[in-house]
């Protein structure tokens, strides 16, 4: 929709030894979304065929393992959340209500971050924030955020990590975004 494309998984996991990496084409759309139903596990390469940002809702969780990387992708969000609002519309892990048709329309990462972390777009009829919502209570049990041992995890602008109430667990691993403006680069 717009400049943004959205993806809905019941299971995204790259463990299996047949999977050697994950390609979004996203020509003409900068932002990919990505909901997923079930635990996300990520330890092969996800590209997008141009650069743009990638948006990651998994309310019952994320890891992010080994060999794992991120190519043309200038900001990646991890999220537990179990929603996405643009303007007065939703993109849920499991589905979209489009209450106004224009607002999928909308380049979340073009701003630079908000005080709080989150983003926001100058709209012609003022400030629309891009919230992300809470997960919801069933999920939030085992919705963890974890970065393995050995991860080098590098993007090009920002990495935003929205755990919702959720554990963060990094291990020994290097993460780096190299945002150079304000409010860009790692934050949590």
């Amino acid at each position: 929709r717009g400049r943004n494309r959205f993806h809905r998984f019941n299971k995204f996991d790259t463990r299996n030894e047949r999977i050697n990496g994950v390609e979004f084409v996203n020509t003409g759309t900068p932002n990919v979304f990505m909901g997923v139903l079930n635990r996300t596990f990520i330890n092969k390469p996800i590209s997008l065929t141009e650069t743009g940002n990638l948006y990651v809702l998994s309310p019952r969780g994320i890891t992010i393992g080994p060999g794992s990387s991120f190519l043309n992708v200038n900001t990646l969000m991890l999220s537990t959340a179990a929603k996405f609002r643009l303007g007065n519309s939703l993109f849920n892990f499991d589905s979209i209500t489009d209450l106004r048709s224009n607002d999928f329309a909308l380049e979340p990462a073009r701003q630079p971050l908000g005080p709080s972390g989150i983003l926001s777009e100058n709209l012609a009829n003022g400030d629309t924030a891009l919230e992300i919502f809470e997960s919801q209570e069933n999920f939030v049990v085992n919705a963890v955020i974890e970065i393995e041992e050995g991860v080098n995890l590098v993007v090009d602008q920002s990495l935003l990590i929205a755990a919702n109430r959720s554990p963060i667990k990094i291990s020994n691993s290097q993460i780096k975004a190299e945002g150079s403006a304000p409010n860009q680069g790692l934050v949590i």
